[in-house]
């Protein structure tokens, strides 16, 4: 939180202090205070939702939808304002023919959570995230693996847990993400682990098979995006 702050006030200060500024510093300036504070509300919005989940305040509202539908809207939300070619996103819709019921829109938090991850810290040339869906009698697993270094031995024990930064990477975030996932997984009775050895980044979403509703009818085929 110092860090927006900090930056709040010292460009504030320069606006307000400095009697000679052209238009275009004036305009950097109050930019980067826009950019800062709306940082910086994010930063509260994200500590003010893992205490409400940590403390079990959450109510769950839970609808049906398909999962092919919610990847889709997940994928879309994650391009925004990044360039779509810059991470290629393998899926295979006929494995997304699943009819949930569950909070949907909690699920999609964490889908794109994961999705935007793998968009700031893959590090291949071409980067690629796959979704993988398997369903089974028990569980429905959901899994996003991408085509980067991976995260080190070490790393892995820490990232799941709050303000944690994998590999001292610097983006902008409080290292709140995979915490929040976390605990919104377990209230909706699955979880999350990270999967080593799949040379790249790769995290497990598993879901009891309570939430599924069945087939949903989409269109059979592999989709590249």
């Amino acid at each position: 939180l110092r860090t927006p702050m900090s930056s709040i006030r010292a460009f504030s200060e320069i606006l307000r202090g400095v009697e000679v500024l052209s238009p275009q510093e004036q305009v950097r300036y109050a930019s980067i205070i826009q950019e800062e504070t709306i940082r910086l509300t994010r930063l509260l919005d994200d500590l003010l939702d893992l205490s409400v989940l940590e403390n079990g305040q959450v109510s769950l509202n839970v609808s049906t939808g398909s999962l092919r539908d919610l990847l889709d809207h997940s994928v879309a939300m994650a391009r925004v304002g990044r360039d779509a070619a810059v991470m290629q996103i393998q899926r295979n819709i006929a494995d997304e023919r699943v009819w949930l019921c569950t909070d949907l829109d909690r699920l999609n938090q964490v889908f794109l959570n994961l999705i935007v991850n793998a968009h700031k810290y893959c590090d291949a040339a071409e980067p690629k995230l796959q979704i993988i869906v398997r369903q089974s009698a028990q569980q429905l697993t959901i899994d996003f693996i991408d085509n980067g270094s991976g995260i080190s031995n070490e790393d892995q024990n820490l990232i799941f847990e709050k303000f944690s930064r994998i590999g001292g990477h610097e983006s902008g975030g409080a290292g709140l993400g995979l915490a929040i996932s976390r605990e919104i997984l377990q209230r909706l009775q699955g979880d999350i682990t990270y999967l080593p050895g799949q040379n790249g980044a790769a995290f497990r979403i598993r879901l009891p098979e309570s939430v599924v509703g069945g087939v949903a009818r989409t269109d059979l085929s592999s989709t590249d995006y």
